[in-house]
């Protein structure tokens, strides 16, 4: 490990903050007050979390992946959350995502209270906020504001860095994001909550690079202890992996710590603690307190980039759908109030054409039997008393069709 290097950090410090700022221009603080009638935004999202918290811990990780993996691919625009047979959250590099349910929760309570107001996109980033502070993390604010995006394509999320990538890579990886090497490392201690499976370490404990042996990199006595008891050879169950097994469910600096030991669960873990560009940083992480302070803006940074607003995007009343069908691969967004009226007036107009044109018909057949009934003479027929019931008849459907007709008109069914 090489020692920290102050003046360094500093430099890269003084970036994280500046450019979060200038990031943020368009983003604000309490920008929900007084735009969801008596319901304060911020509680219904802190209450939610709060209360699954209470007994799913493992949220919080959650919360941090769909942060990370929404914001990273084309900006926080709740792309992720997409319904679709090729959307993002299909794409295999999200397939450990979970916590959509939740976000689905918050956002029918916020819809409830002010409908049509707050984005998918803002429940994720403060969702994370609350949750990342109720777990041991730093408690800070989030500007908000930002609009849902409208497309999500799985071969988006081919830029998310993988679990094995090395660190001159993930560095150019962030550096396209506009995030430095030090965002990535501070970002990174996000795993201090995060979990892996045994079939993603597989080849660090029993054949790495094919050479039979384990990861060098990897403390021996660890390893040991991963192939004995979480990940043994054969097992007939892919079981899951603590990235940081003392610390699982709270978000401190002891995954760094945890590095320094060579406890790195994943390749890149243990990468970022040996790569010459980057040891420092966790060696600096590791033995000081700024870690919370640092996580905090490095969050805020990564949760303000290549935002929508104004009047870009939207705002979805569904996070699962959005308004424009052409532009989401599979999602089927729902019909505007609008529309469904034009489509009942059309139907509706349509079936009394029908019914009109069926009187009339009626009404032409009637005459020529009246016509026929003149030529033969006065002597009503059994035909003629029929033609009278046929009037008869005529008339109370008439009757019958008005009363439908408003009812109708009320209620039209939309294919």
């Amino acid at each position: 490990m090489q020692p920290a290097r102050p003046a360094a950090l500093l430099a890269a410090f003084v970036i994280v903050l500046a450019s979060a700022v200038s990031c943020r221009a368009q983003l604000a603080n309490s920008y929900y007050a007084g735009k969801c009638g008596n319901a304060s935004v911020e509680t219904i999202i802190h209450d939610a979390v709060k209360a699954r918290l209470a007994w799913d811990k493992r949220m919080v990780a959650g919360l941090l992946h769909l942060l990370f993996h929404d914001c990273f691919v084309a900006g926080c625009d709740a792309s992720i959350l997409l319904d679709g047979p090729n959307t993002e959250k299909t794409a295999l590099q999200n397939n450990g995502l979970f916590g959509y349910d939740l976000i689905d929760d918050i956002k029918t309570t916020l819809e409830n209270a002010c409908p049509g107001v707050v984005s998918c996109a803002d429940i994720i980033v403060a969702a994370t906020r609350d949750a990342v502070g109720m777990c041991g993390g730093p408690t800070y604010q989030v500007q908000l504001g930002r609009r849902d995006g409208m497309v999500s394509q799985a071969s988006m999320a081919s830029i998310l860095p993988g679990p094995n990538v090395d660190i001159p890579t993930a560095i150019d990886l962030f550096s396209k994001k506009g995030l430095n090497s030090f965002d990535m490392a501070i970002l990174m201690g996000a795993h201090t909550v995060g979990v892996t499976h045994c079939s993603v370490i597989h080849n660090r404990l029993y054949n790495f690079n094919g050479t039979g042996l384990p990861d060098p990199a990897m403390d021996p006595l660890y390893v040991w202890i991963l192939s004995t008891f979480a990940c043994p050879q054969g097992q007939a169950f892919d079981n899951i992996v603590y990235l940081d097994d003392p610390s699982s469910i709270l978000v401190d600096k002891s995954y760094y710590a945890q590095i320094m030991k060579r406890h790195g669960v994943l390749s890149v873990d243990q990468a970022l603690g040996d790569h010459s560009s980057t040891a420092w940083m966790v060696n600096f992480l590791a033995t000081t307190d700024f870690f919370p302070s640092m996580f905090s803006y490095a969050l805020n940074k990564l949760s303000a980039l290549d935002v929508l607003t104004g009047n870009a995007g939207e705002i979805r009343r569904n996070c699962r759908r959005t308004g424009q069908l052409m532009n989401v691969v599979g999602a089927r967004p729902p019909v505007p109030e609008d529309a469904k009226q034009r489509l009942r007036n059309r139907l509706f107009a349509e079936k009394q054409k029908k019914r009109k044109d069926e009187k009339e018909a009626k009404k032409q057949k009637r005459l020529a039997k009246e016509f026929q009934q003149r030529q033969k003479g006065p002597v009503l027929s059994d035909d003629d008393d029929d033609d009278d019931d046929d009037d008869d008849d005529d008339d109370d459907d008439d009757e019958e069709e008005e009363e439908e007709d408003e009812e109708e008109e009320e209620r039209v069914p939309i294919p």
